[in-house]
Parts: structure tokens; sequence; C-alpha cells
């Protein structure tokens, strides 16, 4: 799962393409960016980490999914 910082989205990123040839590889717009309807927000690292689990949940991913990509840590 790409998580994607403050800064926007991945677009459409050879690295992740290169990767869907072995991985499942999942690169969701969080609320406010994309196509997304912006009508929820994530106020703070809480928020995001609450939201980002329910992704994770939701896509029934099991136990330990791998997170990579998000440009605060």
């Amino acid at each position: 799962v790409f998580v994607h910082g403050a800064g926007g989205l991945f677009p459409e990123n050879p690295f992740l393409e290169s990767l869907a040839d072995t991985y499942r590889v999942i690169a969701p717009e969080w609320p406010g960016y994309g196509e997304s309807s912006g009508e929820e927000s994530l106020e703070d690292m809480l928020d995001f980490t609450l939201h980002a689990w329910d992704v994770v949940d939701s896509l029934e991913l099991g136990e330990k999914p791998h997170l990579m990509g998000h440009s605060m840590g």
C-alpha cells in the first residue's frame, strides 16, 4: 500500500507499474486529493493513521501488509 503525502498523489509511476508485475500494488487517493470527494478531511496524524487502517482493513489485505511512501515518515 503506497501512501502519498501532503504533496499529492502518485501519478502514472514507472516504479509502481514495475512492482505491479510481481506484487499487488495499491495507491489509494486520500480524502481531499485526486477524485476523492474531499468531504472528509484528515486533520492530524491520528486521523491519517485511522483512515489508513480502515483502507487496509476494508481491502482484507491480511495481518501484515507493507505500507510505503509517506513523506512525513
